[in-house]
């Protein structure tokens, strides 16, 4: 079976984001024991979120939906838009494509207008429009065609793809799995299979595995983490970056059954011929090996959501200081949590992005960090490696770093 879909459900506080998973959970038959009697479908991730604790995963936001394709999905839901950046990039979530959830009883115009910044800095550009609530509307074609061209638009403007733009009610079921008897004059494919249609592009490259935590089973030490890329086999030879040692897999581990071989998008355990001084934010790879480096070269997002908020001063003007957004920077990202800097910075005046909006600044840095960090460009991990963020000192996102295919690392 292929790895399921990555897919970041986005929108506005009460769009539905989280009823539409819950409901894609329940009709699918994803849920198991008491969650199957779960209603409040809204409900259903936060309990599973409390089953995941007790269990040997690093993955507390993501929830696997069986689909009527091959891959099945593992969606990712994620509340607001610190926490869509937070969850797209730092610990082991990534995103394939994304399901932009909009609210048929509200003006479309504006809904989830930084999130559409943010999934085209990061390259996320499959994206499926929900036109959620149409019970609300009385299954207005009118209204559906209005949002349509709305959300048409705003997508355009942010230079993403939009597959399909499918009328849904998530509290009822209505044209997730099927399509609706409700909605006769929809003619398009269910939510499921339009998602299906989005191919995915992460997992290609050399194996890059990514160690989130390590953990002692039964006087063995194990570590797990997600497979970024590529696929590793009992027995293989690899190397733990940064320190650059070679090792051997003596063990792979998914859940608490071993596996013979493990691909993209899996969360397991592995435990090498030697598991000397492994942590945290280390990469166990095969050749071609990415680079390991305290410098280097990056895009940077500078959204105004923070500003508003008066969370870090943010001036997009000519009288910006990197001085001020220095004071106890962090770089977060698949690999490392380290101290941070940016030593040299250019804004990007609309050449490879487009013309930016006014709540948001994009610019070419270099960063300097404190320890080495394992970083390399989308075409050759499938984006894993190529995101991280930058959080001030007070925790607060201040920027999204992405280093798009093409670009040189220092």
């Amino acid at each position: 079976m292929d790895r399921p879909l990555n897919v970041v459900a986005v929108g506005d506080v009460d769009s539905g984001k989280s009823t539409l998973i819950g409901r894609f959970l329940y009709e699918t038959g994803s849920l198991r024991g008491e969650k199957r009697r779960e209603k409040d479908f809204s409900r259903l991730l936060d309990s599973l979120e409390e089953e995941r604790r007790d269990y040997m995963t690093i993955e507390t936001t993501q929830a696997f939906c069986r689909s009527l394709g091959r891959q099945g999905f593992m969606f990712i839901d994620v509340p607001g838009h610190l926490e869509l950046i937070s969850n797209m990039i730092s610990g082991t979530s990534y995103a394939d494509a994304a399901v932009l959830v909009v609210d048929a009883g509200r003006p479309a115009a504006g809904q989830a207008r930084e999130h559409l910044s943010v999934l085209r800095f990061l390259g996320i550009v499959n994206t499926v429009i929900a036109v959620n609530k149409m019970d609300g509307v009385d299954f207005s074609r009118n209204k559906y065609e209005e949002i349509k061209a709305e959300t048409g638009v705003s997508l355009a403007g942010a230079g993403l793809q939009c597959r399909w733009v499918v009328p849904v009610s998530a509290l009822h079921g209505d044209n997730l799995l099927i399509n609706s008897a409700r909605m006769p004059w929809y003619e398009g494919p269910s939510l499921s299979s339009a998602l299906d249609s989005c191919r995915s592009h992460a997992g290609n490259g050399s194996f890059r595995f990514c160690v989130q935590d390590l953990y002692d089973v039964r006087g063995e030490t194990v570590a797990t983490g997600r497979v970024v890329s590529g696929r590793i086999t009992l027995g293989e030879r690899a190397a733990v970056l940064p320190q650059g040692r070679a090792v051997r897999v003596k063990k792979i581990l998914e859940g608490f059954h071993r596996k013979t071989s493990a691909g993209p998008g899996k969360n397991i355990g592995v435990v090498l011929d030697d598991m000397r001084d492994i942590r945290r934010g280390h990469c166990i790879c095969k050749k071609p090996y990415p680079q390991a480096s305290r410098s280097f070269r990056s895009r940077l997002l500078f959204t105004g959501c923070a500003d508003r908020r008066g969370e870090y001063p943010l001036d997009t003007g000519e009288d910006f200081r990197l001085s001020q957004l220095n004071r106890g920077l962090r770089l977060c990202c698949l690999t490392q949590y380290t101290s941070a800097g940016i030593t040299e910075f250019r804004r990007d005046e609309g050449g490879a992005f487009g013309k930016c909006p006014d709540w948001e600044m994009i610019a070419d840095a270099v960063i300097l960090t404190a320890d080495p960090v394992v970083l390399e460009t989308s075409d050759a991990c499938g984006n894993g490696l190529a995101r991280f963020v930058l959080k001030d000192e007070n925790g607060s996102v201040a920027a999204i770093g992405y280093i798009p295919s093409g670009d040189k690392l220092c």
